[in-house]
């Protein structure tokens, strides 16, 4: 039987608020901002009624909006700003909670089953936090190895010692990328807010399959690209004739 997994939705919507932070230029006016704030908000709460991990970019978006234009709109005051961050949150409680207390209500009353204890707990067949924590690192070598080979099994490179190579390989590029890439403002807040804390929970307690880092994975790409962008022969590449 065939599954289908909403983490390329959720992926994809999470992404679309975080992209709509990255459009975000100091030069704009309050008014431009608020927009920026709002429509941000809105898809935030599409992501987390899309699929629960979302949650957690709501819990961090409304800090996300605060610490990037807290020092770009000068002309509104410290505590309306804060005040927005207040609202922030109200307006995606307003929008998030009648589906979770709609879903509440209906597993209270037996008709759905709630799966949080299964994929947080019984999963792990009584692996204590420690032993989940290590056997995460396997979890993203094997689902990345068994996709390359996949691919690799189409073009008949299956037994080949480029396998584990490529998957060491590309696991270091990315992360040398995105240590250059947080050296700008944006992506470095990303990675703080959003990419380390989400990752350190996904080890903890999701860390039987890495599908469940979709939601940081799009924002892991954006750092790298800004890393793309600090490697002299990329800039000369990219740099106008």
């Amino acid at each position: 039987m065939n599954q289908c997994y909403a983490d390329f939705a959720v992926a994809y919507m999470s992404f679309v608020p975080v992209y709509i932070l990255l459009l975000f230029e100091d030069s704009e006016s309050p008014k431009s901002t608020l927009k920026h704030i709002v429509l941000g908000l809105v898809c935030c709460a599409g992501a987390a009624l899309t699929k629960q991990a979302a949650l957690y970019l709501v819990g961090v978006y409304p800090i996300l909006c605060f610490v990037k234009f807290n020092a770009s709109v000068r002309s509104i005051s410290r505590l309306p700003r804060l005040g927005y961050a207040i609202l922030s949150y109200i307006v995606l409680a307003a929008l998030v909670s009648p589906w979770y207390l709609f879903v509440n209500d209906r597993i209270k009353r037996g008709v759905d089953q709630s799966e949080v204890p299964y994929v947080t707990n019984q999963i792990y067949h009584g692996a204590d936090l420690g032993s989940r924590c290590i056997n995460s690192l396997s979890t993203i070598t094997k689902d990345i190895t068994t996709d390359i080979l996949i691919f690799a099994h189409i073009v008949r490179l299956r037994d080949s010692v480029i396998i584990p190579i490529a998957v060491i390989i590309g696991l270091l590029v990315l992360l040398y990328l995105v240590c250059l890439g947080i050296r700008d403002t944006t992506p470095r807040l990303l990675v703080i807010l959003v990419v380390a804390p989400y990752y350190v929970i996904w080890t903890l307690y999701f860390s039987y399959g890495i599908r469940n880092l979709a939601i940081i994975l799009p924002v892991l790409a954006v750092a790298a690209g800004f890393g793309c962008t600090r490697i002299k022969l990329l800039q000369a590449f990219s740099s106008p004739k």
